[in-house]
This record gives C-alpha cells, sequence and structure tokens, in this order.
C-alpha cells in the first residue's frame, strides 16, 4: 500500500502514467464500468470526456505545483523582500531623482569652468 502511494506521487511529480496506453486503458475501462453499474446506458463518449477533464485537471495541478515549489524556493533564496512598499518607492525614487539632479547640476558648472 505505501509503495503505491509512492509510485502515485512519483507519477505525480514526473507526470508520465497519463501517457502510457496500458494506464490509460486500464483507467477507462476502470471508469466507463463503475459510471456503466450506476448508469445503465452509460456512453463510452462521456468516459471518454471524463478522462481527458481528468487529465487536464492533472495537468493544471502538476503545473501549478511547480510554479508553487519555484516561487517557495525562491522566496528562501532571495535575502531581501520581494514585496516593496509604496513608501520604499516613493524614497528610492526621490533619493534617485536627488542624485541625478545634483549630477546634472554639478556637470553644468563643471562644464562652464572648464570650457570657458
Amino acid at each position: 500500500m505505501k509503495s503505491l502511494k509512492l509510485k502515485q506521487l512519483r507519477s505525480f511529480f514526473t507526470f508520465d502514467l497519463p501517457v502510457k496506453y496500458s494506464y490509460i486503458d486500464s483507467r477507462f475501462r476502470k471508469t466507463h464500468e463503475g459510471q456503466r453499474d450506476i448508469y445503465a446506458s452509460w456512453p463510452a463518449a462521456a468516459t471518454r470526456s471524463r478522462l481527458i477533464n481528468e487529465y487536464w485537471s492533472n495537468a493544471l495541478w502538476h503545473y501549478l505545483l511547480l510554479v508553487v515549489v519555484a516561487a517557495v524556493a525562491i522566496w528562501f533564496c532571495v535575502s531581501t523582500p520581494i514585496v516593496v512598499t509604496a513608501d520604499q518607492c516613493k524614497t528610492d525614487i526621490l533619493s534617485d531623482l536627488t542624485a541625478f539632479t545634483e549630477k546634472l547640476y554639478w556637470m553644468r558648472i563643471y562644464s562652464k569652468i572648464f570650457i570657458r
């Protein structure tokens, strides 16, 4: 039982089961028989649609998990905060603007001195 759960977990991370023909065949049979027990006239096209839906929901969860794991890894690796507050942004912009205008002012003064 434990090895089955580990195999399913490994398959979820590697996303290799949905492309194996034997898995698709066994999953189709199991789903179709289960639905036939509930609904006597369950069509094969409905089972096919259900399997397609399961595939895309598994794909969505798989790639969403990859993005979340990557975001958490980046969050742990980066020493500075990712989120910048509006006050920090204002002070950074003002200090950059002040430094730029001071440089511009001194460049203008130096150019007048050395050009004459």
